[in-house]
């Protein structure tokens, strides 16, 4: 990731960041350009993203790969405290996508990739069983 530091900013290849007064100010793009497989530009979409992992909420950043013609989702940017639902409504009221990480049917663990599926989705460790 490259970092640019303009006068008292700091410039991440997504954000801004910087001091005013007594408050750090982050502006964050609504939407980021995406490219087909040989790297012409397409089109935009998200560049953030609401994510619920558990009884964590907070936003993310989506990892455009548009050579694949998906998306993922990288690390929390922000970790937010209030309840699923509520968090939920934030997100659609700024027009935000809102993902939720599943559980396993069979041990309640979050599912992160892919996974297997037996009455609901199943981790990798109950499918071997």
């Amino acid at each position: 990731m490259k970092n640019t530091k303009v006068g008292g900013n700091v410039k991440l290849n997504f954000m801004n960041i910087k001091k005013k007064k007594n408050n750090l100010v982050v502006t964050i793009p609504i939407y980021q350009p995406t490219y087909d497989a040989i790297g012409e530009k397409i089109g935009y979409i998200s560049n953030i993203v609401g994510i619920i992992e558990g009884d964590k909420v907070g936003f993310a950043k989506v990892i455009e790969l548009g050579y694949k013609g998906s998306f993922d989702y990288g690390d929390f940017i922000v970790i937010v405290d209030m309840n699923k639902d509520d968090f939920r409504v934030m997100c659609s009221k700024l027009g935000l996508g809102c993902y939720e990480y599943e559980r396993c049917v069979k041990c309640n663990k979050l599912i992160y990739g892919s996974h297997g599926w037996v009455n609901g989705p199943v981790c990798s460790d109950c499918d071997e069983k």
